[in-house]
Parts: C-alpha cells; structure tokens; sequence
C-alpha cells in the first residue's frame, strides 16, 4: 500500500469513531493491516453490543475474538437511524450533518406537516430546495472519491438511510445500491451501475408479506458478493443491514424472531468473509463491524400532538401553528412566528 492509501486509511479509522457503537476490526492483529487493499464496513441496524456471542452471532464473534473491541464509542443522540446514518457518513454530529431527526419539518416542502427522513424522495426534494446542502458536511464516499477511491455503498435499509450513505451517487461519486429506490426500475445510482445490477442479479424481492426482512439482506449481500467484490472492487464498501431492527421493533429484544434475523445478518457476514477468502484478499481486508443504535425497552409514551392540543397550544392535528417532528424518542416542536428573541 502507498503511504497515500495508508494516510486514507487512518483518516477513515479516525472521523469514523464519533459514530460508532462497537467495532471489530478482522486483520489477525490488534491494530489495521497496513497492507489493506479493501474496507468493509458492515452497518447492522440495531445491533447491540451483549447479543455478540459465539451462538447468536458466530461470524462476528470471531471477528471481535480476532480483532480490536472500541468499549468506548457510543449513538449519537437521538438515538435514531437517519441521525445516526448522517453522523456514519459525514463523522459529524447532528447540528454539523444537518440531520437531527427521523423526521423533518421544513416549511417550505409542507407548511403544516412533518416528513421522513426514511424515504429518498423527500431527501432529493430537500436537498434541491437547499441547493445541494442536505448534508453539510462532505460524506466518506465524496472524500474519498476526491482522493482517486471507489467507495461503494450498499443497503438493505430504508432508501433515505441508503440515500445519507452516498447522496452524490447519482453524479458519479462512487456507487449507492438498495434494491428498493424504485422496486421495478431502480436499485442502485449512477444510472449504468443500475443497469449493471438489474441485467446480472435483478430487483429486490417483495418482502410486503414476509415476517422479517432477511430476503432484504440476502439480496444485498447477494449484490456485494456477485457484483460489487467480483466485477467493480471498489476500494471501501459500506454495506447496511437493516435486520435486527425492523423485527425488533415488532417482537423485542431477544425475542425468537429477533435472534433468528441476527443470526440471518451474522450469516451473511460469513459468505462475505468466505468469499474475500476465496478472492484471496482476507489478509489485505480491514473488516469493521458497527451498529446505527442499540435498543432499549419502554412501557408507555406520551402523545405529544393531543397534549398540547388538549392544552390549548395548538389548535388542531392538521394545523399549522405548531407542527411536531418526531423521532420516537424525541421530539422537535416547531411554532410559526414565534419570537425568536423570547
């Protein structure tokens, strides 16, 4: 490796340590491979620390007895995944990515409502009425592609988690794939790399039906094997799992169906590792392993909207007086002419 490719690196390793909650590192030694001739960030949405075992998640655990554990990194709050997928790509905190919340209000987009930050869509509207500025800070793919790499993002997520990963995609920063920007027509950005992919693997399944989104991730990692690390080989992937969270959300934490979906990730992470094996690159990869958030339990929650509607602060749900944005945890309240000054 040149040493401009080792200073790559290091600045990589290190603006990403403000976003992550664990980390493994699967070089056969306590500090990155100076030889690395791939990244492989592996995003595994909602993944917490205590469910890494040797039963539940054998893959990672391998990697972490192998590797080096960060105890020290944490979410950046709120605790969320489009605040966190920011704060992953930028390595900015929410008031420096811009990103605050899983949802939006922006008045000029919708005077009287709040929007998700999940789908790409309001994303691209956002990013069109700032003028380029949904991220104000540059992203790891932009400063890479500066620096003559290929960074390549791929996600099972939501497709605005997926768009905060590589918003530049589109205009030839490196490659953005989910199989669900538009089901039928789009899966991945630029335009030929979209091609690409639909000729050789095709679109996402339909997974409307399904108990969880594994056919989600097999799909994806699917992608990374056969198209990203066989034809592009790009110099650093990102690579979004978006189970256990979508069924944790339903079922709890260490729930049957829940373990069952970690396991499914932590599998899948095994055929990648198996094949950087057969490409004969597993001793040139730095293998990174990090969750967007944890989880936590709670036994009730307050409706914001009909507290302050019951209390006279706003006049009603469709009103525009005042307009929340929630993330779940958190709320942004947003009155119309109010007085800054105050």
């Amino acid at each position: 490796m040149s040493h401009h490719k080792k200073i790559i690196l290091k600045i990589i390793l290190i603006t990403l340590l403000p976003a992550l909650t664990h980390l493994s590192l699967a070089t056969g030694s306590k500090t990155p491979d100076s030889r690395a001739e791939l990244i492989i960030m592996f995003i595994v949405d909602g993944l917490r620390p205590d469910m890494i075992n040797s039963e539940n998640t054998p893959n990672i655990h391998k990697l972490l007895q192998d590797g080096v554990f960060f105890e020290n990194s944490h979410a950046i709050f709120p605790t969320v995944t489009r605040v966190n997928s920011a704060a992953i790509a930028t390595a900015s905190y929410p008031d420096h990515s811009g990103i605050v919340s899983n949802s939006i209000f922006i008045q000029e987009i919708n005077p009287t409502s709040s929007f998700t930050t999940g789908d790409y869509h309001n994303l691209r509207k956002l990013d069109e009425l700032t003028n380029g500025k949904l991220l104000l800070r540059k992203s790891w793919a932009q400063r890479l592609a500066e620096n003559g790499f290929m960074p390549a993002a791929i996600s099972s997520g939501s497709s605005g988690t997926s768009f905060l990963q590589n918003h530049r995609a589109s205009q030839g920063i490196g490659i953005l794939i989910n199989g669900w920007f538009e089901p039928d027509s789009i899966v991945a950005f630029p335009k030929e790399e979209n091609e690409r992919i639909l000729n050789k693997i095709g679109t996402g399944p339909d997974v409307s039906q399904e108990p969880n989104y594994n056919k989600k991730v097999n799909w994806t990692v699917k992608v990374l094997i056969d198209y990203l690390l066989e034809e592009q080989k790009p110099d650093v992937i990102y690579c979004w799992l978006t189970e256990p969270d979508h069924t944790q959300h339903k079922a709890g934490i260490g729930a049957p169906k829940s373990l069952e979906t970690i396991l499914n990730s932590d599998r899948n992470i095994g055929l990648v590792i198996k094949k950087i094996k057969e490409l004969d690159l597993y001793s040139k990869t730095n293998i990174l392993v990090t969750s967007d958030h944890g989880f936590s339990t709670y036994n009730y929650s307050v409706n914001v909207e009909n507290e302050l509607i019951n209390a006279g602060l706003k006049e009603s749900p469709e009103s525009g007086d005042v307009v929340l944005a929630s993330s779940g945890e958190s709320v942004l309240i947003h009155v119309r002419d109010r007085n800054k000054e105050k």
